[in-house]
């Protein structure tokens, strides 16, 4: 979905980019939820917690007219994603840096 996403938003094609985009942050939450009931040792949730949002999950950050903000947006996420993922997961092989280069490769077609 990065990938996609990414190519999606530098074609301007900011609908469906943002619709990728919007599916990845919801997988970013899933591992912050998955986060919190490790630390607090529950996965019951009768109240709130006041839980306040990873600052890359930060909306005012996401401006698909700068695409060179955009691509950082996307690569702290990324980065995030796949740092999660490898601490509950200790098999997962991280893919950052295949995400790295295309962001990367992205850059430089702004250039």
């Amino acid at each position: 979905m990065y990938f996609l996403s990414i190519g999606k938003f530098m074609r301007n094609d900011n609908l469906i980019g943002l619709h990728l985009l919007l599916n990845i942050i919801q997988e970013v939450l899933v591992l912050e939820m998955i986060n919190r009931d490790k630390k607090k040792d529950t996965n019951f949730h009768r109240y709130g917690n006041n839980e306040k949002l990873p600052d890359l999950l930060d909306f005012n950050k996401l401006n698909y007219d700068d695409k060179h903000s955009l691509l950082d947006y996307i690569e702290n996420l990324g980065r995030h994603y796949d740092r999660r993922v490898a601490t509950h997961f200790p098999q997962y092989e991280s893919r950052f840096e295949a995400l790295k280069i295309s962001i990367d490769a992205s850059y430089d077609a702004l250039k």
